[in-house]
């Protein structure tokens, strides 16, 4: 059975075959490489029988004054409820904290940050994610 184009690797673009997307512009390649801060905001206190999408994106307009955004999501649990919010910002925490208590809705919001994991993209050799 011959495989034809099937038989080599599709080609590798980009990054991944070593261009370097910034080369001629330093600022834009320094804006890229900077390490930045990830924080998972815990928000407890929000109104539970509003729907969960809808939640979420009133929780994104709450916050979005603090941060990039990268991921909401709302648990219902029978008594309360809990909502992770996955933001980037290197004093992100702490404005969100200064959301603490702020209402939405009517309800009161508990806010805690906390550290979200750092991770590592060096190995992908990305040209936002080089060690240098």
């Amino acid at each position: 059975m011959d495989m034809g184009m099937f038989s080599q690797p599709p080609p590798v673009y980009g990054a991944l075959q070593g261009m370097n997307f910034f080369a001629s512009n330093p600022e834009m390649k320094a804006f890229f490489e900077k390490p930045r801060r990830s924080w998972v905001i815990d928000v407890e206190g929000f109104d539970t029988s509003v729907p969960a999408d809808e939640m979420e994106e009133a929780l994104i307009n709450h916050f979005k004054s603090c941060g990039a955004i990268l991921r909401a999501s709302v648990r219902r649990h029978p008594d309360n409820g809990l909502a992770n919010i996955v933001m980037v910002g290197d004093d992100a925490d702490e404005k969100v904290m200064q959301l603490n208590g702020t209402e939405l809705g009517g309800k009161k919001l508990v806010v805690k940050a906390r550290p979200y994991p750092r991770m590592d993209y060096r190995h992908l050799n990305l040209p936002f994610a080089s060690s240098s």
